[in-house]
């Protein structure tokens, strides 16, 4: 026996256990081959000393003996044998004991170190040379020498295919019993493997045996047999005894039985394509999960030494695998609120053809005493003949109503809503918001910017039945986000004056919150800024094992571009009345700069909705100066929309660190829409999000979705990331990073999610389609089959 230490499964490292297996396997083949060949061998030199072909003398037992030729195909065979354990079953790489269980060769394979590989390989082929020769002895007996003649040869030939037949059924068949067990295929596999499925199969190549056997039972060759016996009955139980005997003995001194993993894994994905945007291993075959981790990344093969008898299996039958998509910037509350959306308005149309709409809607309103809706157009209604407050009286009057505007930046109200907001003709405009008034002076019924904010801020005033309606609407936006294969998010703008973060808690507590959540706390901007900064700080929680964080901040720099309240370094070429000729700010620089240096210090990450080129430009400033203030340290801050960036400005994203946040599923981002906007713009449309000019400065970038602004799909917004012009991500790959590692990143979890890496969380996610290799076209048509938060399944699409 090796008189090498025995090593504990357990102790070994996870890629040298998960390489037992594959060895096994490999040296099946060989096993085999290198038996055969000896049976084979000693059983032709017995014939042919039967026959008189040799001496009499010649011990056909003794492989030294035997002829050239047979000696140069063992030779061969153990070569091949040796070479499969060189390269199969290195003992650097894979468990020795499962190698060199059993030696039974003499001096020096006894004395052989574990780690020379080169002679483990020459040992094996020993062991299982020997093993054979004996099976050949006992079948065969002494090296008497009867009267030779054909049948004997005929007759020993026989007897050496059964032979030969019956371990090879063995051999192979218990090594496949043993690798099942290990997969958790067959637990209720004995301890030795023998089922009675392979029980049979042994006994079916025993009976071919014994009947060889007893073709060579006649009073001429019974000497020949004398070791076993004369009779019929007793060689037949003679040859079936060396072949169950010595080919279990084959079996055995290489393939000891396989201890089972440890730890097994809880459910193992198997069987197609799994990109996990790891660049050392960015594709496999399959993965392990335990305790809601991967632990084992890597191929169908290697995946087999993770089963136990509790492991469960998901077949991917082919398809793409992918870590959990991260949306950065989407709001699952605000867009989910069925109070909020109770009229659906249609964008794109003339006011005064939703007065049927609001007519029939309004008596379904729950939740508020105020009637609320969403989804005008911001460009239909600056163009309708009568002002806007008048077309809403006569759908509802009498009861205060307000309309949010397909962006969210600004709202439609009526002369009751007016009243119940107290604003009048004489009625300053808000900080960061917009009275829209008349030729006269009176208001007009629009509300832009903060001061729509506030329109809704009174008709959204916690109630119990308020926070029933939302958690419902936030249940509803968990599945949503499964359905679509989103594991993490960021909810870009959470009211705390509204109970929003009351009901995100209810439901991490009653267990359905069903993604990695952060909540941005939205800063109001008329509120004190002192008083204000106090309360955000005493709600920072950030516990990073919880699902459910308050560590960012969202700030408004400015609004939006198609209604001029975007803050642009250049006059607009049209200018809309609404505010000045360069837009407008919720938040100034110099606001910015003092929350950014206050709330870092509290651990914050600062979230600035800038979509003009002077926001962006201001946003970066403020950032820069809360670092020359505080010093280095650990800083995720990002700008969001980052519409127009002047192009003295793109290459400060990665100079200050600072992540460029794009959301391009909406239709309004792809070239075919810049021309909408030239009227606004000028040529400074052409040049809206540029994508690509910021990604090749080395600027960490996200994709994000800003649902319900946008479609939700990640798959929308990767295909129309590559279908921009001279500002297209290079590729898909590019895409992919965008929704998963690098949005990680923003979320100060990419050490623990966002690749398919062992140690990470089992986030995962399958589509329908390899989208690494599709046209672009049909990217966003993909569909996804499994969602997996941590190892539990979110979401399994019928028939998968």
């Amino acid at each position: 026996m090796l008189g090498a230490p025995a090593l504990s499964v357990a102790a070994l490292p996870t890629q040298i256990h998960n390489r037992n297996v594959k060895c096994q396997k490999s040296l099946g083949k060989g096993v085999r081959k290198l038996a055969s060949t000896v049976v084979r061998a000693t059983a032709k030199c017995h014939s042919q000393r039967q026959a008189g072909h040799i001496p009499a003398a010649t011990d056909c037992n003794d492989l030294a003996q035997l002829d050239s030729r047979a000696s140069s195909k063992i030779a061969t065979a153990k070569k091949k044998l040796a070479a499969l354990a060189m390269a199969k079953c290195n003992p650097a790489r894979v468990s020795a004991p499962n190698v060199l269980g059993y030696l039974g060769c003499p001096t020096p394979c006894d004395t052989i170190a574990v780690t020379d590989y080169s002679r483990v390989g020459d040992c094996l082929a020993c062991v299982i040379s020997e093993q054979s020769r004996l099976a050949s002895v006992a079948a065969f007996g002494s090296p008497a020498a009867p009267a030779s003649d054909l049948a004997a040869m005929r007759c020993f030939s026989g007897v050496s295919r059964a032979l030969r037949g019956s371990m090879d059924t063995r051999i192979r068949e218990q090594q496949a019993c043993q690798v099942d067990k290990l997969r958790g295929l067959d637990p209720a596999a004995s301890s030795d493997c023998l089922t009675a499925d392979l029980r049979q199969k042994i006994q079916t190549a025993e009976q071919k045996a014994v009947a060889a056997a007893g073709r060579c039972a006649s009073d001429a060759y019974a000497a020949e047999l004398a070791s076993c016996s004369a009779t019929v009955s007793g060689l037949q139980d003679c040859v079936v005894q060396a072949a169950a005997t010595h080919a279990g003995a084959a079996f055995d001194a290489v393939f000891p039985p396989l201890p089972l993993i440890a730890n097994p894994a809880d459910l193992v994905v198997r069987g197609g394509l799994i990109y996990t945007v790891d660049q050392a291993n960015p594709a496999a075959e399959a993965v392990a999960i335990r305790a809601g981790k991967f632990v084992y990344v890597g191929s169908n093969a290697g995946v087999d030494a993770w089963y136990g008898p509790n492991t469960r299996t998901i077949e991917l039958r082919g398809k793409l695998a992918l870590p959990g998509m991260h949306d950065v910037h989407q709001h699952s509350v605000e867009a989910m609120n069925p109070a909020a959306q109770t009229c659906e308005l249609v964008p794109d149309t003339n006011p005064e053809f939703l007065i049927p709409i609001l007519r029939n809607c309004a008596p379904a309103q729950t939740g508020s005493n105020w009637v609320l809706g969403f989804g005008y157009s911001i460009g239909s209604m600056l163009a309708t003949g009568r002002d806007p407050v008048d077309i809403l009286d006569d759908a509802i009057p009498g009861r205060p109503a307000a309309m949010l505007e397909e962006t969210s930046h600004s709202a439609w109200v009526n002369s009751a809503a007016l009243a119940a907001l107290g604003i009048s003709a004489g009625s300053p405009d808000p900080i960061g918001g917009i009275i829209g008034k008349n030729a006269s002076g009176q208001p007009n019924g629009l509300l832009f910017e903060n001061a729509g904010e506030l329109a809704f801020e009174a008709a959204l005033q916690p109630t119990p039945q308020l926070d029933n309606l939302k958690y419902n609407g936030l249940l509803d936006a968990m599945a949503l986000l499964a359905r679509n294969g989103i594991t993490s998010v960021v909810d870009a703008r959470v009211y705390r004056t509204r109970n929003d973060i009351a009901v995100y808690r209810r439901a991490l507590a009653e267990g359905t919150l069903g993604v990695r959540t952060i909540l941005a706390l939205w800063a109001y901007p008329h509120f004190d800024d002192a008083t204000q900064i106090a309360d955000l700080v005493a709600l920072y929680d950030n516990d990073p094992s919880s699902l459910l964080r308050i560590s960012q901040v969202k700030l408004y720099s400015d609004g939006l571009l198609q209604n001029g309240t975007a803050a642009l370094l250049a006059p607009y070429d049209q200018d809309l009345g609404i505010t000045g000729p360069t837009g407008m700010n919720y938040f100034s620089e110099t606001r910015l700069a003092d929350y950014t240096t206050q709330l870092e210090r509290a651990g914050f990450d600062i979230f600035i909705h800038a979509i003009g080129d002077r926001a962006v430009r201001e946003a970066l400033n403020a950032i820069e100066s809360a670092m020359a203030a505080n010093g280095p340290m650990d800083r995720r801050h990002r700008l969001t929309h980052v519409e127009l960036v002047d192009s003295a400005d793109r290459s400060r994203f990665a100079q200050l660190g600072v992540v460029a946040d794009f959301q391009l599923a909406g239709y309004f981002t792809l070239p075919a829409s810049w021309s909408y906007e030239v009227p606004l713009l000028g040529n400074r449309a052409f040049e809206q999000m540029p994508v690509r000019s910021i990604y090749d400065s080395a600027a960490r970038m996200t994709l994000s979705s800003d649902y319900d602004v946008s479609e939700i799909s990640p798959f929308l917004g990767m295909e129309h990331s590559l279908k921009r012009a001279q500002h297209s991500l290079p590729g898909i790959e590019a895409a992919i990073r965008a929704y998963t590692l690098d949005a990680a990143y923003v979320m100060r979890q990419e050490e623990r999610t966002g690749s398919i890496e062992v140690g990470k969380l089992a986030d995962l996610i399958v589509v329908n389609k390899n989208i690494l290799d599709i046209p672009t076209n049909k990217i966003s048509s993909t569909k996804v089959l499994l969602t997996l938060l941590g190892g539990t399944e979110q979401y399994r699409a019928p028939g998968f």
